[in-house]
């Protein structure tokens, strides 16, 4: 991981961190201003206000999405570029490879290091830029502000925190042995197709096309099963910060 780190740009990272902080500062004053709206405003029936602030809200709103769209194509721009480079240093290193390297490896498992194994680097990438990035940076944020508005409010959070980091690293414990799983069914679903593509003549020849469609659909639900499993732990993660900084 220290060595994939040191791919990454850290213009990139910097700028990653700065529409993050953009997006947290703006998100994190919505709520303060829905309550100025209601004391300062509606109950006191002061329609300037509710206009004035309405349209902060509005610009505040704006800011997010803009923060967070710019801040989403940092991170994929750069979790593409980090990919390509792994890519090609995988292409240079398999060419100067023996023969019987090769096949001790397996072209199966070759194919899926260049495909799918970078795929995965790149959903890390994006991950740590955005996610990992963002519930530390909210978690300051609100510390922050409930101090500012109320010292004793500002505990909760010195709570809260360090149990959003448990459970994130719960999380993660759980999902990283799903995707070491996920890498192995790919190897087998990528062995069977070419299989199925090399030796068609034979599977032809000898009347085994029901058999090798049921394998590949044997291997394609086990993949997709894992796929659905690893994915449904990781979607825990939004929810999981949300639920803990709210």
């Amino acid at each position: 991981m220290i060595e994939l780190g040191k791919r990454m740009s850290w213009k990139a990272f910097l700028a990653s961190v700065l529409f993050i902080i953009i997006q947290v500062f703006a998100e994190l004053n919505l709520p303060n201003m829905t309550s100025s709206i209601i004391n300062e405003g509606i109950a006191t029936g002061d329609l300037d206000h509710i206009w004035s602030t309405g349209i902060k809200m509005l610009l505040l709103t704006a800011i997010t999405i803009a923060a967070a769209i710019v801040g989403v194509y940092i991170s994929a721009q750069e979790a593409q570029r980090v990919g390509r480079q792994i890519r090609g240093d995988i292409y240079k290193k398999v060419m100067f490879l023996s023969k019987d390297k090769v096949n001790s490896i397996g072209a199966a498992s070759l194919i899926t290091r260049s495909t799918n194994d970078v795929e995965q680097v790149q959903l890390v990438f994006m991950m740590f830029l955005r996610m990992m990035m963002f519930a530390p940076i909210m978690g300051i944020g609100a510390a922050v502000l409930s101090y500012t508005q109320n010292p004793d409010l500002a505990r909760i959070f010195f709570v809260s925190v360090p149990v959003l980091i448990v459970l994130l690293f719960l999380i993660m414990r759980a999902a990283i042995p799903l995707f070491k799983l996920i890498q192995s069914k790919t190897d087998r679903l990528n062995l069977i197709f070419r299989e199925g593509l090399t030796g068609v003549r034979v599977i032809r020849a000898f009347n085994k096309s029901n058999y090798e469609e049921a394998r590949f659909a044997e291997a394609n639900k086990d993949f997709m099963d894992n796929n659905v499993k690893a994915m449904s732990i990781m979607s825990l993660l939004m929810p999981t910060m949300t639920l803990v900084l709210s």
